[in-house]
């Protein structure tokens, strides 16, 4: 299977702060168990967006071209193009995290991505 599920139970957005940087956090799994999590960030005036996941370790830029979003009725999707894997050495090139349970700005939340992803 080519794709991680996920359920969150953590959000974190910030769109453009004081030092040009906007991010997007997701955390799920057990509480309390480290490394289950994707976090995209951008700084102003870098075309690449920084995406990492589960480990520093597999942190990579992508060109916003090769990685994408989807989102709807609370369930956001991420995909990257091949060659491109989300985890070195493993075909994961989909993630799907299913939002319902927590709570969040949608309209925040959309508008990062949006900034991301110019």
């Amino acid at each position: 299977m080519n794709s991680i599920q996920a359920v969150a139970q953590l959000i974190e957005v910030i769109i453009d702060d004081e030092d040009g940087l906007s991010s997007f956090f997701v955390k799920w799994g057990v509480s309390g168990v480290s490394g289950q999590y994707i976090s995209i960030a951008r700084e102003d005036g870098n075309e690449n967006v920084y995406c990492e996941l589960f480990d520093q370790v597999n942190g990579s830029e992508f060109n916003p071209s090769l990685l994408r979003f989807y989102y709807s009725n609370k369930t956001l999707v991420f995909e990257v193009a091949p060659p491109e894997t989300f985890v070195k050495g493993l075909e994961k090139r989909s993630i799907e995290i299913d939002l319902s349970g927590v709570q969040f700005d949608e309209n925040e939340l959309v508008a990062c991505l949006k900034h991301l992803f110019r």
